[in-house]
């Protein structure tokens, strides 16, 4: 028999901001949870106030604590932290499942609007929720006008209010609709299991050294005022940290610049430092430098985040390195960025190319590096196209038989049949080493470049390098154009 399922969805209030501090510290500012609203199963949603002084059904609160209901919920950490400062206890993650990670391992957006987008739910997310929430969740600036209030409450706004309700009610009808569409691609109970488990170490947190983080961020002011001070004897300028007053500054000195990121500086060091130019401008710019590192804003960030009990809760993303799983390839494993292919092990995060099923295509997507110890069995699989090495859990993508369906399986479970992979951004039937599509692919891998606009560029000095380049992606019928200078050329893909 299958488990009951409630859905829920909450509308909360702090004077915390919550996407700088997170939701553990968020709930200990000053925190109210303004609107609950839940549907169980397939019934009909309700909407309980709790502002105006309504209380949640015994019902409810029975199967809040239920292990055996299944509560549900879109980034569903943020509802159980929320509702565990509600109730003055810690609740379990074990009964809870949150269906933006459901989401996540399909490859599916983590907006709650987005995902019921690609969806083509009948359920989509309210647009007015973002006015709403503004509204009513956030400190308002006190004014004459709204009587040096810092809050706004139900009375102030009697038809936003009823409009707010109307949208905590809807957003339980998409996370539902959402979950019904995902139920076609059951998430194990081992992945389960690990989301719990996730959930637990967040629960309990990181223990942060207050003092160290605290003398850390004094160390940097001191040295940033300093720099600056330095800064202004040597240029005289208003504002040394301001990027046009600084151009003019170099410009009068003969120096013309297009821009002062941190690359454009370093380069511009090296050349004055190699030359001999400019005493003063070198100075300057090693000043820039050192002013616009920013490893001291984890430092702030840590003391944002910092709980009552001294900890940093809730660092951790379930399936959020952009939806690959988890922890998979071993070190010599190549990815492609945007920057062309590189080592697993090399690649700090940033774009990945990530294989959409249902449009058939490759789109570079924001990731972030997981790196970890293993003590286990790896799989190794190799044939004309592929080579890896992987632990049994690593997810990959696959059709167990040619007219299948796209669907993900692990590694370990791949050993049982004849998978097969998505190899381009196009299905290609019975390719072979000869056919132009794959010769262009080949040579992709070996000279090309991605641009941030994701423009394919390859650049060549030697003609019949270029003849052969125009030659191959021209037969393979690519729309592609060629750029002014002779020794490149760029196509794009679409």
């Amino acid at each position: 028999m299958a488990k009951r399922v409630l859905s829920i969805d909450l509308e909360t209030f702090s004077d915390v901001d919550l996407p700088n501090c997170g939701v553990y510290r968020y709930v200990e500012g000053d925190f109210h949870i303004l609107l609950f609203a839940y549907a169980f199963d397939d019934e009909e949603t309700q909407c309980v106030d709790l502002a105006s002084g309504e209380e949640l059904p015994q019902e409810v609160v029975d199967a809040l604590f239920d292990d055996s209901i299944i509560k549900s919920a879109w980034n569903a950490q943020f509802e159980r932290t929320c509702l565990s400062k509600y109730f003055g206890t810690q609740l379990s993650p074990n009964s809870w499942q949150c269906t933006m990670v459901w989401a996540a391992s399909l490859s599916l957006p983590l907006r709650l609007k987005l995902a019921a987008q690609v969806l083509k739910t009948g359920e989509q997310k309210d647009d007015a929720g973002e006015r709403l929430i503004r509204y009513f969740s956030i400190p308002c600036k006190p004014t004459k006008s709204n009587g040096g209030r810092t809050r706004n409450l139900p009375e102030h706004a009697p038809v936003d209010w009823t409009l707010f309700k109307s949208y905590c009610i809807q957003d339980v009808k998409t996370e539902r609709d959402i979950r019904k569409r995902l139920e076609k691609f059951p998430l194990p109970s081992s992945e389960w299991d690990y989301y719990h488990m996730d959930q637990r170490i967040n629960d309990r947190g990181v223990l942060i050294d207050k003092e160290l983080v605290q003398q850390a961020i004094i160390c940097d002011m001191a040295l940033s005022e300093a720099m600056t001070k330095k800064a202004y004897e040597l240029t005289g300028l208003e504002n040394p940290n301001s990027v046009s007053q600084l151009k003019s500054w170099l410009e009068d000195r003969g120096i013309a610049v297009d821009s002062l990121g941190k690359k454009e500086v370093a380069s511009l060091i090296a050349d004055l430092d190699k030359h001999s130019i400019d005493a003063e401008a070198l100075d300057m710019m090693k000043l820039r430098l050192q002013m616009a590192k920013s490893s001291v804003k984890k430092y702030q960030a840590a003391e944002r985040c910092i709980c009552s009990d001294g900890r940093a809760h809730g660092l951790f993303q379930f399936y959020g390195a952009n939806r690959t799983g988890r922890w998979c390839l071993t070190g010599d494993h190549e990815v492609l960025t945007d920057s062309g292919w590189t080592r697993l092990d090399k690649w700090n995060g940033g774009k990945i190319a990530c294989w959409n099923s249902l449009q058939e295509c490759v789109s570079f997507q924001k990731a972030n590096a997981l790196c970890f110890n293993y003590n286990g069995p790896l799989y190794f699989y190799e044939d004309k196209r592929i080579s890896q090495i992987s632990t049994p859990d690593h997810k990959m993508r696959v059709k167990k038989r040619y007219d299948g369906e796209w669907t993900d399986d692990t590694v370990g479970n791949m050993t049982k049949y004849r998978p097969s992979i998505p190899f381009t951004g196009r299905r290609m039937i019975t390719p072979s080493l000869e056919h132009m599509e794959l010769r262009v692919l080949i040579m992709t891998q070996a000279d090309g470049h991605y641009s941030q606009d994701g423009i394919l560029s390859f650049r060549f000095k030697k003609q019949r390098k270029i003849e052969r380049c125009k030659y191959l992606v021209l037969t393979a019928a690519v729309r592609c154009f060629n750029v002014p200078v002779i020794t490149e050329m760029s196509m794009s893909f679409r």
